[in-house]
């Protein structure tokens, strides 16, 4: 049975530090730390020097941490970088790969993305693998060239065996990041199909088990209308996942049903 509970990812970026952190979930969670129900499926992904205290911060919850960002490489002469190895030790459950900000701030390209989505998921962490056009890409018509060639380079020739039960994947429309111009549920809805039925042509019919999400001026404004599109299996969160009172309206509404 497909498990069809939303997705809640919230991406802090470069947001919060670890007393800022701390005092978000006391604020989100109480003390001791609670979350019932726990309808939804609810990550947050702070900064690096955020995690330890956003593990030890959500103990006893229902919250997932994960990391922004995952090195190719496991170890050596790479300053800067952190390894898989390393977050396993942190306590993070899931990882970030391929944001729009780390393609076009960072230059990694689709190889770099495949490489590091290789190196989670081998090493048995979830991962979710974001893909998303330009506005220029967007107007020209050309989305489904840039989201293909994403999908087929950052996936690779990786077999499903490797990928069930640990890829996500998210669309995020670079004109719509932190824009307020979100992309409509209708528009969602027709990539999501896409990139379905190319996940089906690539794995067969278990792709239907790969998690799909939108993200992109996600708020409890719009959480509703996305999650009721038949495709869409959660929402990648910015901004509103940083105010305490919006992340929880969005909770509460997923576990209300979403749509």
């Amino acid at each position: 049975m497909i498990d069809r509970s939303p997705y809640l990812v919230g991406n802090w970026k470069m947001h919060k530090g670890a007393k800022e952190s701390r005092e978000f979930f006391r604020q989100l969670l109480g003390s001791p730390p609670t979350l019932s129900p726990a309808l939804s499926h609810i990550w947050i992904a702070p900064p690096f020097t955020s995690i330890a205290s956003a593990v030890e911060s959500t103990r006893g919850s229902a919250i997932h941490i994960g990391a922004q960002n995952v090195s190719e490489h496991e170890e050596g002469a790479h300053t800067g970088e952190i390894s898989l190895s390393m977050l396993w030790e942190s306590g993070v459950t899931f990882v970030i790969v391929g944001h729009s900000e780390r393609r076009n701030e960072f230059h990694e390209d689709s190889l770099v993305v495949h490489r590091k989505v290789i190196r989670a998921l081998k090493g048995g962490m979830r991962v979710i693998l974001c893909i998303g056009e330009q506005e220029e890409d967007y107007t020209q018509g050309k989305t489904w060239e840039v989201l293909s060639q994403q999908l087929n380079t950052g996936l690779g020739s990786l077999s499903y065996e490797v990928v069930k039960e640990l890829l996500l994947i998210a669309y995020e429309p670079v004109w719509a990041i932190g824009s307020g111009q979100v992309a409509t549920p209708d528009l969602v809805e027709g990539i999501h199909q896409r990139c379905r039925a190319f996940l089906q042509k690539k794995w067969g019919k278990p792709s239907a088990l790969i998690p799909m999400l939108y993200g992109g001026s996600v708020g409890p404004h719009n959480l509703r209308s996305l999650l009721s599109q038949p495709h869409v299996d959660g929402v990648l969160i910015g901004g509103a996942s940083l105010v305490v009172e919006s992340f929880k309206k969005m909770i509460q509404s997923a576990n209300e049903g979403g749509g």
